[in-house]
């Protein structure tokens, strides 16, 4: 008997934005705007593969689809932890500020 393992993908638009995804169907833009999420991606892709947070419109995040405009920069799992697939000097500052790196790569955390 397999486990299933929750992946977590962080996705940046064209713009400063951000979405945070664990399944094709249940993808949130995020409001990632202050120092309060600096380096927070790793401990929210835990907690929402735990079940102990998810995304909700009370905090200012809403459900969207997935599209082709989207990048992936990293994902999270609790296998392999985090991955970036992005160099960090190509994602925005909102991306690197979310994944507590620079834009040498190296972490802030």
């Amino acid at each position: 008997m397999s486990s299933f393992v929750a992946t977590i993908t962080l996705y940046q638009t064209n713009g400063p934005g951000l979405v945070i995804s664990r399944a094709p169907d249940d993808a949130w833009a995020l409001d990632v705007a202050g120092d309060h999420m600096a380096g927070m991606f790793v401990r929210d892709a835990q907690a929402w593969a735990g079940g102990d947070w998810e995304p909700c419109e009370a905090d200012h995040e809403f459900q969207v689809d997935l599209s082709d405009e989207l990048r992936e920069v990293a994902t999270w799992d609790a296998e392999h932890g985090l991955r970036l697939l992005a160099e960090p000097a190509a994602m925005g500052f909102a991306a690197r500020d979310y994944l507590g790196v620079s834009s040498e790569g190296n972490t802030n955390a």
